[in-house]
Protein backbone atom coordinates (compact mmCIF):
# COMPACT_ATOMS: atom_id res chain seq x y z
CA UNK A 1 0.00 0.00 0.00
CA UNK A 2 2.66 2.48 0.90
CA UNK A 3 4.41 1.82 -2.38
CA UNK A 4 1.06 2.34 -4.20
CA UNK A 5 0.76 5.83 -2.28
CA UNK A 6 4.65 6.54 -3.16
CA UNK A 7 3.91 5.67 -6.78
CA UNK A 8 0.97 7.82 -7.16
CA UNK A 9 2.71 10.92 -5.51
CA UNK A 10 5.99 10.29 -7.94
CA UNK A 11 3.33 10.02 -11.02
CA UNK A 12 1.16 12.93 -10.17
CA UNK A 13 4.25 15.77 -9.29
CA UNK A 14 6.06 16.18 -12.59
CA UNK A 15 2.93 16.68 -13.89
CA UNK A 16 2.08 19.52 -11.28
CA UNK A 17 5.81 21.12 -12.04
CA UNK A 18 4.87 20.04 -15.73
CA UNK A 19 1.91 22.52 -15.79
CA UNK A 20 4.51 25.88 -15.98
CA UNK A 21 6.51 24.80 -18.18
CA UNK A 22 7.11 25.06 -21.99
CA UNK A 23 6.09 21.50 -22.96
CA UNK A 24 2.22 22.62 -21.41
CA UNK A 25 2.66 25.33 -24.24
CA UNK A 26 3.23 22.49 -27.12
CA UNK A 27 0.37 21.97 -29.15
CA UNK A 28 -2.50 23.92 -30.79
CA UNK A 29 -4.57 26.36 -29.34
CA UNK A 30 -7.74 29.16 -30.29
CA UNK A 31 -7.24 32.06 -28.90
CA UNK A 32 -9.35 35.57 -28.33
CA UNK A 33 -8.90 39.27 -26.74
CA UNK A 34 -10.25 42.42 -26.60
CA UNK A 35 -7.93 45.38 -26.39
CA UNK A 36 -9.24 49.01 -25.55
CA UNK A 37 -6.83 51.53 -27.43
CA UNK A 38 -8.31 54.19 -26.44
CA UNK A 39 -10.35 57.53 -28.10
CA UNK A 40 -13.50 54.59 -29.65
CA UNK A 41 -10.90 52.40 -30.71
CA UNK A 42 -11.27 48.61 -29.64
CA UNK A 43 -8.84 45.76 -31.32
CA UNK A 44 -10.49 42.74 -31.14
CA UNK A 45 -8.11 39.55 -31.53
CA UNK A 46 -8.81 35.89 -32.93
CA UNK A 47 -5.80 33.13 -33.55
CA UNK A 48 -5.28 29.65 -34.28
CA UNK A 49 -1.86 29.11 -32.62
CA UNK A 50 0.40 26.32 -32.73
CA UNK A 51 3.52 26.23 -29.92
CA UNK A 52 5.50 23.55 -31.83
CA UNK A 53 8.46 21.43 -29.95
CA UNK A 54 11.67 23.23 -31.83
CA UNK A 55 10.83 26.19 -30.47
CA UNK A 56 8.66 27.58 -33.27
CA UNK A 57 5.58 29.35 -33.44
CA UNK A 58 2.92 29.52 -36.08
CA UNK A 59 -0.66 31.48 -35.69
CA UNK A 60 -2.71 32.59 -38.27
CA UNK A 61 -4.87 35.88 -36.60
CA UNK A 62 -7.67 38.49 -37.50
CA UNK A 63 -7.65 41.28 -35.65
CA UNK A 64 -10.84 43.88 -35.94
CA UNK A 65 -9.69 47.64 -35.41
CA UNK A 66 -13.37 48.57 -34.33
CA UNK A 67 -13.74 52.58 -34.66
CA UNK A 68 -16.79 54.91 -34.14
CA UNK A 69 -16.67 55.65 -37.83
CA UNK A 70 -14.97 52.41 -39.85
CA UNK A 71 -14.35 48.93 -39.11
CA UNK A 72 -11.08 47.40 -40.20
CA UNK A 73 -10.21 43.67 -40.72
CA UNK A 74 -7.13 42.06 -40.86
CA UNK A 75 -6.03 38.35 -41.48
CA UNK A 76 -2.15 37.86 -41.23
CA UNK A 77 0.43 34.17 -40.24
CA UNK A 78 2.61 34.60 -38.42
CA UNK A 79 5.40 33.20 -37.23
CA UNK A 80 7.95 33.58 -34.72
CA UNK A 81 11.07 31.89 -32.46
CA UNK A 82 9.70 31.12 -28.87
CA UNK A 83 10.41 30.21 -25.30
CA UNK A 84 9.43 30.83 -21.71
CA UNK A 85 11.38 32.51 -18.96
CA UNK A 86 10.61 32.89 -15.55
CA UNK A 87 7.30 32.32 -16.19
CA UNK A 88 6.87 35.15 -19.44
CA UNK A 89 6.54 34.03 -23.25
CA UNK A 90 9.27 35.32 -25.16
CA UNK A 91 8.77 35.57 -28.92
CA UNK A 92 10.97 36.77 -31.47
CA UNK A 93 8.53 37.23 -35.12
CA UNK A 94 10.46 35.91 -38.55
CA UNK A 95 7.55 36.01 -40.88
CA UNK A 96 4.74 37.77 -41.27
CA UNK A 97 1.95 38.22 -43.78
CA UNK A 98 -0.95 40.33 -44.15
CA UNK A 99 -3.33 38.01 -46.38
CA UNK A 100 -6.61 40.26 -45.72
CA UNK A 101 -7.00 44.03 -44.77
CA UNK A 102 -9.98 45.67 -46.15
CA UNK A 103 -12.34 48.57 -45.08
CA UNK A 104 -15.29 49.75 -46.05
CA UNK A 105 -15.39 46.77 -48.63
CA UNK A 106 -12.04 48.21 -49.98
CA UNK A 107 -8.72 45.89 -50.22
CA UNK A 108 -6.20 48.00 -48.51
CA UNK A 109 -3.19 44.83 -48.27
CA UNK A 110 -0.90 47.16 -50.15
CA UNK A 111 -1.38 50.59 -48.27
CA UNK A 112 0.41 52.37 -45.57
CA UNK A 113 -1.09 51.09 -43.02
CA UNK A 114 -0.47 47.28 -43.79
CA UNK A 115 2.52 48.12 -43.66
CA UNK A 116 2.43 49.79 -40.32
CA UNK A 117 0.59 46.52 -39.02
CA UNK A 118 3.60 44.36 -40.63
CA UNK A 119 6.22 46.84 -38.95
CA UNK A 120 4.06 46.45 -35.50
CA UNK A 121 4.09 42.82 -35.55
CA UNK A 122 7.04 41.92 -36.41
CA UNK A 123 8.78 43.98 -33.83
CA UNK A 124 10.91 43.04 -30.87
CA UNK A 125 11.19 44.69 -27.36
CA UNK A 126 12.94 42.10 -24.67
CA UNK A 127 11.26 43.88 -22.15
CA UNK A 128 7.74 43.82 -22.94
CA UNK A 129 6.61 40.50 -22.51
CA UNK A 130 3.56 38.40 -21.91
CA UNK A 131 2.75 37.09 -18.63
CA UNK A 132 1.60 33.35 -18.99
CA UNK A 133 -1.09 32.23 -16.42
CA UNK A 134 -2.33 28.49 -16.99
CA UNK A 135 -5.47 27.85 -15.66
CA UNK A 136 -5.66 23.97 -16.38
CA UNK A 137 -4.09 21.88 -18.89
CA UNK A 138 -6.56 22.78 -21.56
CA UNK A 139 -6.18 27.05 -20.69
CA UNK A 140 -3.97 29.27 -20.61
CA UNK A 141 -3.91 32.92 -20.46
CA UNK A 142 -1.50 35.69 -21.85
CA UNK A 143 -0.83 38.45 -20.12
CA UNK A 144 0.33 42.05 -21.02
CA UNK A 145 0.54 46.00 -20.03
CA UNK A 146 -2.46 46.37 -22.81
CA UNK A 147 -4.50 43.13 -23.19
CA UNK A 148 -4.81 39.73 -21.64
CA UNK A 149 -5.54 36.75 -24.55
CA UNK A 150 -7.20 33.69 -23.78
CA UNK A 151 -6.43 30.39 -25.16
CA UNK A 152 -7.70 27.16 -24.76
CA UNK A 153 -7.16 23.79 -26.57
Amino acid sequence: MKKLIALACFITLPCLALADSEQSLIGKWSCNGVQDAGDGLTILMGSNVNFKKNGRFHATMKLIFKDPELETTVVATYRSNWALKDGYLDEKPTYVKIKKLSAAGRDMRHSTFAKDIKASLMSYDPDDLAKVSFQSVSRVSFITEDVTIHCQR
